[in-house]
């Protein structure tokens, strides 16, 4: 790596090398897949983007007439019209919509790269430390982190790839606040804002990383230490806000109604607190949860009782929540906190005990296979306009076994790598050790998040991973610049 400097240092026409790697390592697999990866749920985020933008162009002073050829350009399939899923991010269900009325799907995986460039470019020029050029300091981590889960992310239509970025963005403010620019803060405060309303689970990963955030800004700050943990929170309360208004636009003409998807409800069922919790006070009115209880009653098949099949499925044999009516469907999503306060005192350790095992189960769920749909979906999304001749990577999965392989080995040497340095005396400085444990707390807070409160899954691990080599290389070369003395270019 000392090399490596030594060498970027004495040839500095490498820089346009450097910046043009930086799009390669984050568009690759678009190119390669011949278009954005989807998800079942992309299909869904473009039609409530269509049912929100439709609402809001409806309040708006223009004519009726445009704003009904607006809607007819989105090429039709608005979904439900009375209904609005607070689960799902308005302001990216729109971005979706606005994308695929435009005819230019493209845009939502060059948002993601532009925003991930954004942040690597940010992070660059603070860990640098004035050893490394810019250029390098941006690209290399980039580079590493395009050979495991990064590009993946980049190119799919969903909000997974702001999760990382609010990871970054947020050690950046709770870091290096005393080294950035207004400007610099500005613009780490707007990515932490725009990851945190892309996505529910990124506003509870936001609200998580406070203390993180205010332990940080202790240890290596004198003035103002709470900035990075004071950003957080204003992030979080904006995205509460958003929410509330999309919540209160949507039912304002009194014919749509605001539906939470109960995520939370379904996971305490499936762990078991929740579903003895049902089992040993229902019937009763009070509780809306009961209704489902009830329906899940109505077979025999352990499918019926995880959470995916509680929330989504449809048919017969396993459904149960979407054979509900609406009102009830309404009072379970919005009692499912006081649903979970409930759960929790009654069996405390039970559910301390599902947290931890979930927590533990997602930190190890690393694999990109969920960002690979069927073609069977490809098709659907093809259909509905969000994609237009991709899915090669859909046609034969052979290669998804050798790259999991190979993205678990990559992750492996990365955290070996990031230990090794954290624990060297005289490797890192301060800052760059609290960057690096920051951004490890952020990968066990998503964990948390997702496995411990929502499902343990492959695709929240793995928006993730990518984290641990753009930091195992990130440190290499701040070390490598500490060993190389002051003699480099500015």
């Amino acid at each position: 790596m000392t090399a490596v400097l030594r060498a970027v240092r004495d040839h500095r026409s490498l820089a346009a090398i450097f910046w043009a790697a930086c799009p390669v390592a984050m568009l690759w697999v678009l190119v390669v897949n011949g278009g954005p990866l989807v998800y079942f749920d992309s299909m869904s985020y473009a039609e409530q983007g269509h049912a929100v933008l439709d609402m809001v162009l409806s309040i708006l002073p223009v004519s009726g007439e445009a704003a009904g050829a607006a809607g007819a350009a989105a090429g039709g399939g608005g979904g439900d019209a009375e209904t609005v899923n607070l689960t799902r991010s308005a302001v990216y269900s729109v971005l979706v919509d606005i994308a695929v009325r435009a005819e230019r799907p493209l845009l939502v995986p060059m948002l993601a790269a532009a925003a991930t460039f954004a942040t690597a470019w940010l992070v660059a020029r603070q860990v640098r430390g004035g050893e490394v050029p810019v250029a390098a300091m941006t690209a290399l981590p980039l580079v590493a982190a395009g050979t495991a889960s990064l590009p993946f992310y980049v190119a799919y239509i969903m909000p997974d790839i702001y999760a990382p970025l609010l990871i970054l963005s947020a050690g950046l403010l709770a870091v290096y606040r005393q080294s950035l620019t207004l400007r610099e803060q500005l613009a780490a405060f707007a990515i932490l804002v725009l990851a945190v309303v892309l996505h529910p689970s990124h506003l509870l990963l936001a609200a998580g990383l406070v203390p993180v955030a205010a332990l940080i800004g202790v240890i290596v700050a004198r003035r103002r230490w709470w900035i990075g943990a004071l950003a957080l929170v204003l992030a979080a309360g904006i995205g509460v806000a958003e929410r509330k208004v999309v919540e209160m636009v949507a039912t304002s003409d009194g014919s749509t109604s605001a539906v939470y998807l109960p995520l939370l409800t379904a996971r305490l069922i499936e762990d078991g607190p929740g579903y003895t919790y049902l089992a040993d006070n229902c019937p009763n009115r009070r509780i809306p949860s009961c209704a489902l209880y009830d329906r899940l009653q109505e077979g025999d098949d352990p499918m019926r009782l995880t959470a995916t099949h509680i929330v989504f499925e449809r048919s017969d044999e396993l459904g149960s929540f979407q054979h509900l009516d609406l009102a009830t469907q309404k009072a379970i999503g919005d009692t499912q906190v006081d649903f979970l306060r409930q759960v929790v005192l009654s069996r405390p350790f039970d559910m301390a005990g599902a947290l931890i095992a979930n927590t533990l189960e997602q930190a190890r769920q690393v694999s990109i296979h969920m960002t690979i749909a069927a073609p069977r979906v490809v098709a659907d999304a093809e259909a509905a306009g969000i994609v237009s001749g991709a899915g090669r990577l859909s046609q034969d999965l052979d290669w998804l076994g050798p790259v999991r392989t190979a993205h678990t080995v990559i992750y492996a040497l990365s955290l070996l790598a990031i230990a090794a340095l954290l624990v060297w005396p005289g490797a890192l400085s301060r800052q760059h050790r609290a960057l690096a444990v920051f951004v490890l707390l952020g990968i066990l807070a998503n964990a948390f998040v997702c496995g411990g409160i929502s499902q343990p899954a492959d695709r929240y691990g793995a928006r993730v991973a990518w984290l641990l080599p753009f930091l195992a290389t990130l440190l290499l070369l701040a070390a490598s610049a500490r060993r190389t003395g002051p003699e480099g270019a500015p």
